[in-house]
């Protein structure tokens, strides 16, 4: 009986060793070193600007053929802007879409869902709407426009 017992310790013992060992915690100087790395990634791509918003391009604004340049925001109503053709300000430049559908109830910002010329049906992209951010001869650091048909 007790080579028995001494045979399961052996056997307890030696299942134990072949068993992968947990990975030893990092230090305060590794962890350091990873966030450093992380900083010096995020500083060579600067695309994205430091509010999370996507950076302006700089280009000039100018205006689709047929259309005309909304002056004033106005209200932002559901039935303004659902089917409203607009311009977008991305990082690589000024793009024109259409709105397809509208949420919220705030009638300085709404969350729109916006469908640019030249991506196909299936790429809509969301997209906050403030007044505040409307581009005009007054705010021309704004980022967006309505567009009318001429």
């Amino acid at each position: 009986m007790l080579m028995g017992m001494i045979g399961c310790l052996v056997f307890m013992l030696h299942d134990t060793a072949d068993a992968p060992q947990p990975e030893p915690p990092l230090h305060d100087v590794e962890l350091m070193e990873c966030y450093v790395d992380l900083v010096a990634i995020s500083d060579e791509y600067d695309e994205i600007a430091a509010d999370g918003e996507i950076e302006k391009s700089g280009e000039v604004l100018r205006l689709p053929d047929g259309f005309e340049l909304v002056a004033e925001c106005g209200d932002l109503n559901r039935s303004s802007l659902e089917g409203c053709w607009i311009m977008y300000e991305w990082d690589s430049g000024w793009e024109k879409g259409q709105i397809v559908t509208v949420s919220g109830r705030s009638k300085s910002k709404r969350k729109c869902v916006v469908q640019f010329d030249g991506c196909s049906s299936s790429d809509e992209f969301s997209l906050d709407l403030e007044c505040s951010k409307y581009y005009s001869s007054k705010n021309e650091e704004g980022t967006w426009v309505k567009l009318k048909k001429k």
